[in-house]
């Protein structure tokens, strides 16, 4: 958590004032450090256990740690392949088959949807696609 107030040590010495986005680049850099702190700690689980640390790892064990970090499906609403992948990824990153790509990784803003954005493997139907040509 003090991580996060580098951020915003930051923002204030360059420009002198502490905005509501200071905070929250401060509260994202906290949270993104904090779900890496949770990967790491299955590194250090069998030391932690013979020497009686607590870690999410040692409490929880390795589905614990994943529960922990796991982000939701595409939060961000991101256009780019990696979105698709399930969390945690299965090796390779995608189960089954490789996604099919039908577009570039920035569909933002798109006629061709009413969302604000257009997933690199969101098939379109053909009339769809054809209207925008």
């Amino acid at each position: 958590a003090v991580d996060g107030l580098a951020p915003v040590g930051a923002w204030v010495a360059i420009t002198g004032r502490l905005p509501w986005p200071a905070w929250a680049l401060g509260a994202a850099v906290a949270l993104w450090i904090a779900g890496f702190d949770l990967f790491y700690a299955l590194f250090d689980h069998d030391v932690d256990r013979e020497q009686g640390l607590h870690s999410w790892a040692t409490r929880f064990g390795e589905s614990g740690v994943f529960a922990g970090a796991r982000a939701s499906r595409n939060p961000w609403q991101a256009n780019t392949l990696e979105w698709e992948a399930p969390t945690p990824p299965p090796h390779g990153n995608f189960p089954g088959p490789l996604p099919t790509v039908y577009r570039g990784p920035y569909e933002y803003s798109s006629p061709l949807v009413s969302e604000d954005f257009l997933p690199q493997a969101r098939r379109l139907e053909s009339h769809v696609a054809a209207a925008a040509h």
